[in-house]
């Protein structure tokens, strides 16, 4: 689906031309800073140089103190600890953090990570089993618990404490566990609202350190463990995040530990690795453990101390995401036959698909390509082990999926997530029962219409503005990602130099002037069908900003987003 252009409004353009003055940078970058809230020359500075003394203090975090006093006796008391984790790369990468920290304290430990198709999301009953079968006093739940009252329960019941270290919204009353680490609690003034998981593990340690006066190297050595679970579960890069992502990148392109020298040598990364290589590089990789073999595996990985062994894993690792890769294309293909086979599915505001034997492993893979291909929410539901139906579920600006499954609930077996992203089951008996419950409540959460696609642009500007002062001030802007989005710029009556032509038939490689401009490379992918368009005169791009490297040479390149005709 096209989406439409949007340029950003400048409200206070005398107070944006004296921020660039001062900053000596263009006028445009000055804007994407006060559209980023940063009016003063000195919150700038601060922004494009992050400080790990910028993190907030972890006892800010309501339950950190008990949580940290209760660990630290453990250490003492030789308790044995089980870190439950989720089965993503924020669950497995949590519990490979703890783990590596707290078998720094010489403690003993073990860690449980649910199997995905038989025991779902979420601290389980099997898993809190295991933990009592092994003599464990202390549960630390990684990137799930907050929900889970029957399962602490239990786990209390068997003579276990639990600390639960998550990042999801809270429903109703809290587990009642010894200590519950999220900064989303109501109750809870830690200053900032959007950590991962891995993060909200990471305070932990942090606040162990602070207790044991350890040194500051004890943590920051976590830091690249951190980046992935930012990058891979989609938070803000924002406030505390992009502290942590900034100077996790660093780690990784600096001394990247073996697990994760391991997979980028799979996925063929080399430093400097930025976000978006987490993102679709070495995340997925992470993810197949958990999508289609042991989630344990990614843990194992990620604790590695043999180069060897880590590069096997890495390799196993590489082929499963290949396998999913190839049920992701399949299940999507299949996907997009049923959607267009409902005679009205153009009218519908959301879209619910359900076919028996799809691989749970891909359907949040799936339900975001729908989700994105048709602009409107997709939920995704297959069989599971145990004959009922779960799946995952992707939302579009304007509709609160967490919300619509909220009012669904009583047709659910669980559900967890948030705004954009949920998973959930039920009773297959609940079906048609859940698919008219949900629409039901996008007429009521869209009455208005679903919000058109749009293309949020950072602004227009001029090619011959593209040089490297441009670009080295344009890095400071990094890490990109949500909320701080790598930029899209706007320009205009471009005109190609007569060297277009088509790459594999798919792909348009043009090189660009504007207004007698030098000439810049430029590559649109999948846009082979405007090589004509191209070639007639003047048209307007919009477009991403990158630096190629050939040949030990750098220069600038265009990654064009979208083409239209100038008017």
């Amino acid at each position: 689906m096209r989406k439409q252009w949007q340029l950003p409004q400048i409200q206070e353009p005398a107070s944006v031309q004296e921020l660039a003055n001062e900053l000596s940078i263009h006028p445009l970058l000055a804007g994407m800073l006060f559209d980023r809230g940063i009016k003063t020359a000195a919150a700038a500075q601060q922004f494009f140089q992050p400080k790990l003394s910028d993190l907030h203090d972890p006892f800010q975090m309501k339950d950190l103190a008990k949580a940290v006093e209760r660990i630290l006796q453990a250490a003492e008391k030789g308790d044995k600890v089980l870190l439950y984790g989720d089965y993503d790369v924020d669950g497995t990468s949590s519990v490979a953090l703890m783990y590596a920290f707290l078998e720094s304290l010489s403690m003993d430990l073990d860690y449980y990570i649910p199997n995905r198709h038989s025991e779902g999301y979420g601290l389980s009953i099997k898993g809190v089993e295991y933990a009592q079968k092994e003599d464990c006093k202390l549960l630390i739940s990684l990137d799930c618990g907050i929900r889970a009252k029957d399962s602490v329960a239990a786990a209390n019941k068997a003579g276990m404490d639990v600390i639960i270290c998550d990042h999801h919204l809270p429903e109703g009353a809290l587990p009642n566990a010894l200590a519950v680490l999220n900064p989303r609690r109501q109750d809870c003034s830690y200053p900032y609202k959007e950590l991962s998981a891995c993060g909200v593990a990471f305070k932990l340690v942090q606040g162990i350190c602070h207790r044991l006066e350890l040194k500051r190297e004890m943590y920051e050595s976590l830091l690249d463990l951190v980046v992935m679970s930012i990058a891979s579960d989609v938070v803000p890069l924002t406030g505390e995040n992009r502290i942590l992502a900034y100077f996790g990148l660093q780690q990784i392109n600096r001394e990247p530990r073996l697990g994760v020298k391991a997979l980028m040598r799979c996925s063929r990364k080399t430093p400097p690795l930025n976000i978006s290589d987490l993102v679709f590089g070495l995340g997925p990789r992470i993810n197949a453990a958990g999508r289609m073999a042991d989630a344990s595996l990614a843990v194992r990985l990620l604790l590695s101390q043999d180069e060897g062994a880590a590069f096997q894993l890495a390799e196993y690792l590489n082929r499963r995401n290949d396998y999913r890769k190839e049920l992701d294309q399949k299940t999507t293909e299949e996907a997009r036959n049923l959607v267009e086979q409902i005679p009205d599915w153009k009218a519908q505001k959301v879209l619910l698909l359900y076919q028996p034997h799809w691989h749970k492993g891909v359907l949040g893979i799936v339900a975001s390509r729908l989700a994105e291909l048709y602009h409107r929410p997709v939920i995704v539901l297959a069989d599971d082990e145990d004959g009922n139906l779960s799946g995952s579920g992707r939302s579009v600006p304007g509709f609160d999926l967490h919300d619509s499954l909220q009012v669904c609930e009583k047709y659910l077996l669980r559900f967890g997530g948030h705004r954009q992203a949920a998973g959930m089951s039920l009773l297959a008996k609940n079906l048609e029962s859940f698919r008219k419950a949900f629409y039901q409540t996008a007429q009521a959460q869209l009455k208005d219409g679903i919000q058109p696609a749009v293309q949020a642009l950072a602004g227009e500007i001029d090619l011959r503005d593209l040089n490297s002062t441009f670009w080295n001030s344009l890095q400071g802007f990094a890490p990109f990602g949500p909320a701080n989005h790598r930029p899209i710029f706007l320009s205009r009556q471009v005109v190609d130099t007569g060297y277009a032509k088509l790459l594999k038939e798919r792909h348009l490689r043009m090189s660009l002037r504007q207004n007698g401009s030098r000439s810049i490379a430029a590559i649109a992918f999948d846009m082979g069908d405007k090589l004509g368009e191209v070639t007639k005169g003047a048209f307007d791009i919009c477009y991403v900003l990158e630096q190629n490297h050939w040949k030990g040479k750098k220069s600038l390149q265009l990654m064009v987003k979208d083409i239209l005709p100038s008017t």
